[in-house]
């Protein structure tokens, strides 16, 4: 399968990505036909402001999931290094369940804990108006930790911190007519088909512009929310966690400082590295893929970590959030509050030991001394 690309020229260096996979093995009118559809919408949407006030350039990219980006990715580092990468990306799949049928709202899944980035408060606000003017038709939407289940999640999943790209994605997660012969043309909604194509271009207009976005008011409300609703979380888990629930709170306050300190820079701006203390080293090449990671352990280990992906897909992301954020970890337990922190819940440490076991067995991740 191609992948295919086109490009809307900036004035300057740098690309915004917006990223749409073509392919699935089964009927997919909403995963993900809709999502290359909304692609072109997008495209249609921008074009018609090209060479007014784009200052930087916009691609699309259409390939089969993982496997097109990585490949494209591939080739911008063979030929442009570090430069080839894009300053921000937004992956559009599965955005246009129709909310009466499927009965699941959209979702803002954001940019990594340890990528972060104003794109997560810019497309939360952007999702928020797009609803509000929406507002007579069915649907809802809400914000989401990073799973990594999609095309974004090559973008952040670099051992090499100056590889990686801030990332989001706008989708439906729980339809229940995914990957099933049910999920046709009438499973599709205009309207929330329109408010993907609507929030996509808004999104990539701004991330693409040196405009007078206020910023400082859109973070500041977002930290904000934030925070309300980290405490919310707490409050639930705060009878059997109350040590993680207290962290949690803290933990999202710093993120919030973290982004705060980030608007003078723009909007597609991420803070700069700090190296970590050593103690675990990442060995994967390019972006991590659990694929990969399969192929390097024994049938039992890797019959053991299919079996958790199984038994909860949010297993996958666990192991993720353990792989990324392992460095500038000093323990193992240290790793799994991490992980638990940047995914909102805390996580089963029962679930969590093999797949940090697997990362070790497989070599891709390394415990330094």
């Amino acid at each position: 399968m191609p992948v295919v690309t086109g490009v809307l020229p900036g004035r300057e260096a740098g690309e915004v990505w917006l990223t749409s996979h073509l392919c699935h093995p089964r009927p997919g009118a909403n995963d993900n036909a809709s999502g290359a559809a909304a692609l072109l919408g997008v495209a249609a949407a921008l074009a018609e402001r090209r060479g007014r006030d784009l200052d930087r350039s916009v691609r699309f990219v259409w390939g089969p999931e993982f496997l097109g980006v990585a490949a494209l990715l591939h080739e911008r580092f063979e030929r442009f290094g570090r430069d080839g990468r894009p300053i921000a990306v937004i992956n559009l799949d599965m955005v246009g369940e129709d909310p009466v049928q499927c009965g699941v709202p959209l979702v803002v899944e954001r940019a990594p804990d340890w990528c972060p980035s104003i794109i997560t408060p810019l497309a939360e606000h952007v999702v928020e108006e797009v609803f509000a003017q929406t507002s007579a038709h069915a649907g809802t939407w809400r914000a989401g930790p990073f799973y990594g289940f999609s095309d974004h999640a090559l973008f952040a999943n670099f051992t090499d911190p100056s590889s990686r790209s801030p990332a989001v994605q706008l989708w439906h997660p729980g339809d229940p007519f995914n990957h099933s012969a049910a999920d046709s043309l009438d499973k599709v909604s205009a309207v929330e088909l329109l408010r993907a194509i609507t929030a996509g271009a808004v999104l990539a207009h701004v991330l693409a512009s040196d405009g007078a976005t206020p910023l400082l008011s859109v973070v500041q409300r977002w930290c904000d929310r934030e925070g309300r609703a980290a405490a919310a979380v707490a409050q639930r888990f705060d009878a059997d966690h109350g040590a993680w629930s207290r962290r949690l709170v803290d933990h999202v306050r710093e993120q919030g400082t973290v982004l705060r300190a980030l608007v003078d820079a723009g909007p597609a701006a991420c803070p700069p590295h700090r190296p970590g203390r050593g103690t675990f080293v990442g060995r994967w090449a390019g972006p991590f893929n659990y694929r990969g990671l399969l192929a390097q352990l024994s049938v039992d280990d890797r019959d053991e970590v299919v079996a958790l992906f199984l038994a909860d897909k949010r297993n996958y992301a666990v192991l993720t959030h353990l792989a990324m954020l392992a460095d500038g970890c000093g323990s193992r337990d240290e790793a799994f509050d991490a992980a638990s922190l940047a995914l909102r819940f805390p996580i089963d440490a029962a679930a969590a030991r093999p797949l940090w076991s697997a990362l070790l067995a497989s070599g891709w991740l390394e415990e330094a001394g």
